[in-house]
């Protein structure tokens, strides 16, 4: 299993997001939606899919298949459908 350390750095809050014009307003006005993830657990989640996928132990399609059903059955966990 692969295991993600993050290092603490004192940095302004959102400086990426801000650097890439990230917003997504638009989403959660129009689609009430909301990050089911923080940054950390986004980029973990984004480490392991990608240690999967050149370890050779899964094509990427499967990667991507087994993470919507995981995303999927979470969401239906919590009443989403």
């Amino acid at each position: 299993p692969t295991s993600v350390e993050f290092a603490e750095q004192e940095q302004e809050e959102g400086i990426e997001a801000i650097a890439l014009q990230l917003d997504s307003k638009l989403a959660r006005s129009s689609l009430n939606w909301n990050c089911a993830w923080n940054q950390r657990e986004s980029v973990t989640a984004t480490i392991k899919w990608w240690d999967k996928v050149l370890s050779n132990s899964v094509i990427p399609a499967e990667a991507c298949a087994f993470d919507i059903e995981f995303l999927l059955s979470r969401g239906r966990g919590l009443g989403i459908s």
